[in-house]
């Protein structure tokens, strides 16, 4: 059997992070979560928590709430490597912060 490059994940699953052993992920993407009435930054600690040492995040947060997720981020130590306002639609206004950070070692 071929593997399927068009799709490569091999499984797919949806889970509370409170059910994630601590320290499995080493890098994780999200986009259109963390907005005004969806995840907030209480849910913060809880993700990095099951992330390994050292982990990479790369979430777009959107602008509204980017001040209490970067001050929930700070609080737990992670580095901030990028973070830059930018439209989410083609010739849009800025409207999310593309963020890139890095948890401690």
């Amino acid at each position: 059997t071929q593997p399927n490059t068009l799709f490569p994940y091999t499984t797919l699953f949806r889970s509370d992070p409170a059910t994630l052993p601590d320290g499995r992920y080493s890098a994780s993407v999200s986009a259109g979560t963390f907005t005004t009435g969806h995840v907030g930054p209480g849910a913060v600690p809880g993700l990095l928590q099951i992330h390994a040492p050292s982990a990479l995040l790369a979430w777009v947060i959107a602008a509204p709430v980017w001040d209490s997720f970067r001050d929930v981020l700070d609080a737990n130590g992670v580095v901030t490597v990028l973070a830059e306002l930018e439209p989410i639609r083609r010739g849009g206004d800025p409207e999310s912060v593309m963020f890139v950070g890095r948890l401690p070692g």
